[in-house]
């Protein structure tokens, strides 16, 4: 009985602090965010752009010419 009940308070303490593990985890995860610039964020974004496009292009995927040629001026 006695272990039962350890088993029941620990399960219980995994349980209730579970929810406050994933806030710190988000709040960290916006607190790295919030130092990022926004020109930086635009620079990631080209360079995943852009990396998505030659690799569209090394695969010969079909409409890979039509990605380039819409989504390289962005």
């Amino acid at each position: 009985m006695l272990q039962y009940m350890r088993y029941l308070l620990c399960t219980y303490h995994k349980i209730s602090r579970a929810p406050a593990e994933l806030r710190r985890a988000a709040h960290k995860q916006a607190r790295m965010f919030r130092k990022v610039r926004p020109s930086r964020i635009v620079t990631n974004a080209n360079e995943l752009l852009r990396a998505s496009a030659e690799w569209l292009d090394q695969n010969e995927v079909e409409g890979a010419d039509d990605f380039t040629e819409n989504h390289m001026d962005m």
